[in-house]
């Protein structure tokens, strides 16, 4: 296992998994020409030591190493959910092409490689990263909007049962008691379904003072 000196700051990190050292040397002198900062693992130990620790953009993953296959190492990559990788093998055997595809990998090269092909698969392949990446972030935000959304209507609907206001009364109640508190409307929602029965005092107080 091998660490290099990161080159340019900047630019994006590659993880390079193959237990044969000249396919190592030429990744590297490709990879590295092209800009990218690399590391280098002959193992699946290793491998998943550097991916755990450096966190890398992109892995390119050998099917065949001494201690684990590639894919068992992609096993290990979903279960993080840190994509991207491209599988790497002499074989274009379709199952274990398949296999690859449902782990997750952006594409499959087979060896010999060029020089060209792996830089191209390169930069798509962390494209499609950033792309995964921003999706995933915006499925996650939409999550926590929906969330926050249904709480809040739960509190609304607390408050309407528990002070006999409508709708439109009770999100302002709410609204003004996250303001009283200087705190957003989702943590005080979410506060006011947890405890509910606890609530008459404060929000009577803030009630009084609105009308």
């Amino acid at each position: 296992m091998r660490v290099l000196e990161k080159g340019i700051s900047n630019q994006p990190s590659i993880l390079v998994v193959d237990d044969d050292k000249s396919v190592l040397a030429m990744l590297k002198e490709v990879l590295t020409s092209a800009g990218y900062n690399i590391y280098e693992a002959s193992t699946g130990k290793d491998a998943l030591t550097l991916y755990s620790k450096l966190k890398p953009d992109l892995t390119l993953l050998d099917i065949n190493m001494p201690d684990m296959s590639g894919l068992d190492i992609a096993l290990q990559f979903k279960k993080t959910r840190r994509l991207p990788f491209i599988i790497l093998s002499g074989q274009g055997d379709h199952d274990i092409v398949q296999r690859a595809v449902d782990l997750g990998a952006i594409t499959y090269l087979l060896k010999p490689l060029g020089f060209k092909e792996i830089i191209t698969a390169a930069k798509i392949a962390l494209m499609r990263g950033v792309e995964i990446i921003a999706l995933r972030n915006s499925e996650q935000h939409l999550n926590n909007e929906l969330t926050n959304n249904r709480t809040s209507n739960v509190a609304v609907g607390i408050l309407m049962e528990r002070f006999r206001l409508s709708s439109g009364e009770s999100y302002n109640l709410l609204r003004n008691y996250a303001r009283f508190q200087c705190r957003n409307i989702s943590a005080v929602a979410r506060d006011l379904v947890k405890d509910h029965e606890n609530i008459n005092i404060p929000f009577k107080m803030i009630k009084g003072s609105s009308e």
